[in-house]
């Protein structure tokens, strides 16, 4: 893939703004977002894939391996918007994860990164539906291939490589973001933390979150995504804890991705957030049984 492409892989999925993210972050330098293309990106990322016996496909990934560190550090899973979807295992890496193999990002919190592709003709919510986006029952849609597999695989990632599993962190814009909200809600006590930004969920689920530390954003004129969904959502979890924070961005639509981004607190944040120190709840069964619902019984 082309630079041209990736850049317009950005701009369909309306990620305004990131520039100055990446500028923030000191890795546009001298146009440092034209060196860093997709293919550069995935030469600093190893390649698998993992596979499930139920699953319908095998999930090929990349993963960021920090260099010279010691001792156990976080994971964060990054779930791509619908541009970024593909069987090449690169269309996946776009400017998010620029940010996060940045030097300036790594150097103060060396951090796994993971970039799973959800493939044309799946997405990370079951639903298969167009927008506008509205609030709806998870347990009226299995879970998809994707996130199943993506949760499984974050298990496998902790077995096998120094990730502290209290500090596993999951980020999504768009598809991504409701894909954050459905990953979180059917594996409640697998991530310390999740940003979805532009994402909508199951507000009746919300409890599920209670423990869980949540920064989503959204634009106050996004067509694709409604404010309200955000809203609502926040709205739901305040009565559960004070782990979740909201911000709104006025006159932005879609695109709030960008000045996401750019918040100076959200790594410090992000990085700052541990799982509750409590027995992991169980999670999806492999024959793809919905999760939530599982343990609603």
């Amino acid at each position: 893939m082309t630079f041209a492409s990736w850049a317009k892989m950005a701009r369909r999925s309306t990620w305004i703004g990131l520039g100055a993210a990446l500028v923030s972050c000191g890795c546009r330098k001298n146009g440092g977002a034209q060196r860093n293309g997709p293919h550069l990106l995935a030469s600093k990322m190893e390649a698998a894939t993992f596979s499930l016996p139920s699953a319908k496909y095998a999930l090929p990934y990349r993963l960021y391996v920090p260099r010279g560190i010691k001792g156990k550090v976080p994971l964060i899973v990054s779930l791509h918007s619908v541009g970024g979807r593909g069987g090449d295992n690169i269309s996946q890496l776009g400017p998010d994860i620029e940010l996060l193999l940045s030097p300036r990002v790594q150097k103060a919190w060396p951090a796994f990164v993971l970039a799973p592709p959800c493939p044309a003709g799946d997405e990370w919510i079951n639903r298969h539906t167009s927008p506008p986006f509205r609030p709806y029952d998870l347990s009226q849609f299995r879970e998809s291939d994707a996130n199943r597999l993506t949760v499984a695989l974050v298990d496998d990632l902790i077995a096998r490589h120094p990730i502290d599993a209290a500090r596993v962190y999951v980020m999504g814009f768009s598809m991504g973001g409701s894909g954050v909200w459905d990953m979180l809600m059917r594996h409640p006590g697998v991530f310390a933390a999740g940003i979805p930004i532009t994402g909508v969920g199951d507000v009746s689920r919300a409890s599920l979150l209670a423990e869980t530390s949540i920064w989503a954003f959204h634009g106050e004129l996004d067509e694709v995504s409604p404010v309200s969904n955000g809203r609502s959502m926040f709205d739901a979890l305040k009565k559960y804890g004070t782990r979740a924070r909201y911000t709104e961005y006025k006159g932005v639509g879609h695109g709030s991705v960008g000045p996401a981004l750019d918040e100076p607190e959200l790594f410090p944040w992000l990085f700052a957030q541990r799982r509750a120190d409590r027995a992991r709840e169980p999670q999806s069964a492999e024959s793809g049984v919905d999760g939530a619902r599982e343990r609603n019984k």
